[in-house]
């Protein structure tokens, strides 16, 4: 009888029906971003010689039904305290169910932290944490203090250490740490905002792995580039949807500015520098947020671009800046959390995902884009719950030229589909 072994990777003996239909399933034609050039071809598929292959952990449903499978990922059972709080009935369907590698695609708000490391405690492995920020990393670690009242380890920041019952690390870190040290240390992987993993550092920190779970969490279920096919590989096919829930619904203003968005043939990033240098625009998103924040909101301005984020912070005396050179994160949200402060500018990269305040209630959308995942875990930032919170609004500044307003007219398509009341200011 042939064998599929199961490692960090299925290790499957194979003859040429079989190695024909291991490739089919597992070559991904992906679309490139420019129409003229040709699909880039994908394969997560390895041929080790003739009749073996192997393919990733998470694709067991292409193993044939007459084949061995002979289990040999890494258990490490421990013990954990008892789990202080009370899941939700969608909460709980979720963490009854799973028993095995799976995509958790919660939308914003609806907890999964909290009901991840529900899942974690069940499972009673040795448990690794994969974040690809401080803020989360600081995020999960207040959540698990919280949940089980444990210190977890941390890799990263110059610590190493892998003692406690949950080690929560830094991507980058994880990176560079000894694979000996890591890739058969842990019974159950969870990877936070798992939609990153088809980026080269995450896919092969997880390819090498040898957990017996391996869970991954996100918002969102698609990437722009397309690269959301390869999920199934990493985490399996089991795809866990629960219902939007635990969130306040925002109402999106869309604000005429009187300020051109270049049609020329400049790459994008100069077209984006051109426009955030113009002192007219910083001072418009600035007012526009200081309006706001004059009506009770305490708002959020997204960016790419920090110059415009530190500009604008001038301009608002009392704001705070949030880019990747702050290093006092956390005191610096206290202040948005306590009343202290009203504005907070944060570049895109930091705040777009997993960041919790709560009582942010609106979005000003201070750089544009046209990327529909992003777009949703941006607005993902101000619909949290949180008493005496106003109604969640986002900012869609309109810029004058034909990019700009396809790119207007994209994410109004978006609104319209989730149902939110739009108005035109």
């Amino acid at each position: 009888m042939p064998r599929a072994i199961i490692t960090n990777r299925i290790f499957i003996e194979t003859n040429p029906e079989v190695e024909k239909e291991l490739l089919r399933n597992l070559t991904y034609s992906i679309a490139n971003y420019r129409t003229d050039l040709p699909p880039r071809i994908i394969t997560t598929a390895r041929i080790i010689r003739d009749g073996l292959m192997s393919i990733p952990s998470g694709r067991v449903d292409l193993i044939p039904k007459d084949y061995q499978i002979v289990q040999q990922r890494v258990s490490k059972p421990v013990e954990f305290p008892e789990f202080k709080y009370k899941l939700r009935p969608s909460q709980q369907e979720v963490y009854d169910a799973v028993n095995s590698d799976c995509f958790i695609n919660a939308w914003t708000s609806w907890g999964k932290t909290f009901t991840g490391l529900a899942v974690v405690g069940k499972l009673s492995q040795k448990t690794l944490i994969i974040v690809h920020t401080l803020a989360l990393r600081d995020q999960w670690r207040d959540e698990i203090r919280k949940v089980y009242n444990i210190e977890p380890s941390i890799i990263g920041s110059g610590m190493f250490d892998t003692s406690g019952l949950i080690t929560i690390a830094n991507v980058q870190s994880l990176y560079k740490a000894p694979p000996d040290l890591i890739n058969k240390s842990f019974g159950t992987i969870v990877v936070d905002e798992c939609h990153h993993i088809p980026s080269r550092t995450f896919s092969a920190i997880i390819d090498a792995n040898h957990a017996t779970y391996k869970i991954g969490l996100s918002a969102s279920a698609r990437r722009k580039d397309g690269l959301h096919v390869l999920f199934p590989d990493f985490f399996g096919k089991t795809h866990y949807k629960p219902p939007r829930e635990n969130y306040m619904v925002p109402e999106i203003h869309r604000i005429q500015l009187p300020i051109r968005l270049s049609d020329g043939t400049e790459t994008w990033a100069v077209k984006l520098n051109n426009l955030v240098t113009l002192e007219e625009y910083q001072k418009s998103i600035a007012l526009i947020a200081a309006s706001y924040a004059s009506k009770g909101h305490k708002v959020l301005v997204i960016g790419s671009r920090t110059h415009l984020l530190e500009r604008c912070q001038e301009i608002t005396p009392g704001s705070i800046c949030i880019i990747g050179q702050t290093k006092d994160r956390e005191s610096q949200i206290n202040k948005i959390k306590s009343g202290e402060a009203k504005i907070l500018y944060g570049s895109t990269n930091i705040l777009s995902e997993g960041i919790s305040i709560n009582e942010l209630s609106c979005l000003i959308l201070a750089t544009p884009l046209n990327n529909e995942p992003l777009l949703e875990q941006l607005i993902g930032r101000i619909i949290r719950l949180q008493p005496n919170k106003p109604k969640p609004i986002v900012i869609d500044p309109l810029l004058i030229g034909k990019t700009a307003n396809k790119q207007a007219q994209l994410r109004k398509g978006y609104y319209l589909r989730q149902g939110y009341e739009i108005k035109e200011l």
